[in-house]
């Protein structure tokens, strides 16, 4: 009741409905009840917390019997029409890195989450010697925002990255009137930032 005497205690069908027994009451008048989840832990579920209170008013009709002349529902302070409890179920969201590793492991990333929590993609792992692509699950970006609404499996997906090659770059020094020394010329190779990346000398017949 409102001065917090528990009056019933039942629970759930298989269905969901919530059926308590009638409360008895021999004389016209309002009488207000407060209904609400008794608090559980439940790792797989987020428990309701809402706060019910249904004001029933009784009054004497014409044949002289007790009836409900009129119902009014309040949620947590506002009117509603029924009283229904929604807990939300706590999902599981795993990232594959899928031969790759975050954090210096290759362990599955796990995170728990209630149902319709809004999340940011993980970031991306890493893979020697391959590129990160997406999440495939449907596909993701790191950053990416998603509805929890179920568990779900997100695995990382690769492209090879191709092996490097040696870029054959040549030339030839010459003298006109003598011969070349081996070593004689120092060359140099820059990228376009003037970063030298090679010196080298040419050989005894002016190859570079």
């Amino acid at each position: 009741d409102t001065e917090g005497n528990v009056l019933q205690s039942v629970s759930n069908d298989k269905n969901g409905a919530i059926n308590f027994d009638g409360i008895q009451v021999k004389e016209a008048g309002t009488y207000e009840y407060v209904i609400q989840e008794k608090s559980q832990t439940n790792e797989d579920t987020e428990c309701d917390t809402s706060l019910y209170t249904i004001k029933m008013y009784v009054e004497v009709n014409k044949e002289n019997e007790l009836v409900v002349s009129k119902k009014e529902i309040q949620k947590d302070g506002k009117a509603v029409e029924n009283i229904v409890f929604t807990n939300k179920a706590i999902l599981t969201i795993t990232y594959d890195l899928n031969g790759g590793q975050y954090d210096e492991s290759t362990e599955d990333i796990v995170e728990k989450y209630v149902y319709g929590t809004e999340i940011d993609i993980h970031e991306a792992p890493t893979r020697d010697g391959y590129e990160f692509l997406y999440w495939k699950g449907s596909q993701y970006q790191p950053g990416d925002s998603y509805e929890v609404l179920d568990n779900h499996t997100f695995t990382a997906q690769w492209k090879k990255i191709p092996d490097p090659i040696s870029l054959p770059i040549k030339a030839t020094k010459t003298i006109q009137g003598r011969d070349i020394q081996e070593g004689e010329f120092t060359f140099t190779i820059s990228d376009t930032e003037g970063n030298v990346l090679q010196s080298v000398s040419n050989d005894k017949n002016g190859a570079i």
